[in-house]
């Protein structure tokens, strides 16, 4: 909505940023910060290089990105090596698995997850649950070239545990009369919606309770639910930190191999976890044994069993919001200006 082209000076920062830095993208971005000054840049797209690149153009600009999701890309060895100014990360995880990169911070701030802070600020929290177990989707909806292994991979083993994941959550639900939901990945209105549903419909169950994902729907199924199972869900985590109980299945052979055949030598998405929230197989005497003694922990046991492991995933503080950490420290940097 700019009318850029009409200024000779910016077409000329274009042109001169495309011959540095190849990327027009990043020469758009920076010919229009050196238009406008600003004091600060933010971004919520943390896996992307371009505000790295654009705090090498500007190096007295404040570049601030924050955490958007969990960070499998990084045990990619082709994930290319990223420079960050202020990191405000889910946790003191993100730390360890940047150092394993070879990424670099000048600040990082374990602050929790944005999202879930501006979902907690809006939603309250039911006294009553209405589902006894929510699976978190986690079912594919990208359309893959198999030249690039690291994603047909990946895609491939999601779609394998997923499924074995689902089946042994029906048996556990059947055998003990239990209320199925699941946290669905599209809305009902996208073209392959009936593809999600039908991976997660079997025979041997009559009711499965399908969210469609719309705004925070998918936030409030899984915070009205007494036990969250996911793979590695980002909302899984969320949910962590806001003291659910969560049972992860990271473990599962062909999910786990996808990050220790790459740059970690451990699963950094559960090594911190304690053992009765991290499933190993598809047995269902393990599923069973585990579920249940979360399910069957009191709110103080559970809250002292998974806070170490709450901390350090997902360093969420409900009296003190990751937007206001993020909107107070650049109230301190510049007092005068806002």
């Amino acid at each position: 909505t700019y009318p850029f082209v009409r200024s000779f000076v910016f077409v000329l920062w274009v042109l001169k940023n495309v011959l540095k830095t190849k990327k027009l993208t990043v020469s758009l971005a920076a010919a229009f910060l050196k238009i406008w000054k600003p004091k600060v840049i933010i971004s919520f797209i943390d896996n992307s290089g371009s505000l790295g690149m654009l705090k090498q153009i500007y190096p007295d600009l404040l570049a601030i990105s924050v955490q958007n999701g969990v960070r499998m890309d990084f045990a990619n060895p082709a994930t290319p090596i990223m420079g960050f100014d202020q990191y405000y990360s889910f946790g003191e995880v993100e730390k360890e698995i940047l150092f394993v990169g070879g990424h670099t911070t000048n600040q990082t701030y374990p602050i929790g997850s944005l999202k879930a802070g501006l979902f907690y600020e809006k939603y309250q929290e039911p006294k009553h649950k209405e589902y006894d177990i929510c699976l978190i989707s986690q079912f594919s909806t990208v359309t893959f070239d198999k030249s690039d292994i690291w994603t047909y991979d990946r895609i491939t083993a999601y779609h394998e545990s997923g499924k074995r994941l689902f089946n042994v959550v029906v048996e556990y639900v059947k055998k003990f009369g239990l209320k199925l939901c699941v946290t669905m990945r599209l809305n009902e209105n996208f073209s392959r919606y009936s593809d999600e549903c039908s991976f997660y419909s079997s025979p041997k169950l009559t009711k499965v309770h399908y969210i469609p994902k719309i705004g925070y729907s998918s936030y409030e199924a899984a915070q009205n639910s007494k036990l969250i199972i996911c793979i590695s869900s980002t909302l899984g985590y969320e949910l962590l930190g806001m003291g659910s109980r969560v049972l992860f299945a990271k473990d599962l052979d062909a999910v786990a191999s996808l990050v220790l055949n790459g740059l970690w030598n451990k699963n950094f998405f559960t090594h911190r976890l304690p053992e009765l929230q991290r499933l190993y197989t598809d047995n269902f005497d393990e599923f069973n044994s585990k579920a249940s003694a979360l399910m069957n922990m009191s709110d103080k046991e559970y809250s002292k069993y998974s806070e170490k492991s709450r901390l350090y995933y997902m360093n969420f503080d409900k009296n003190n919001l990751p937007q206001n950490i993020i909107k107070n420290r650049i109230k301190k940097l510049f007092p005068c200006s806002i």
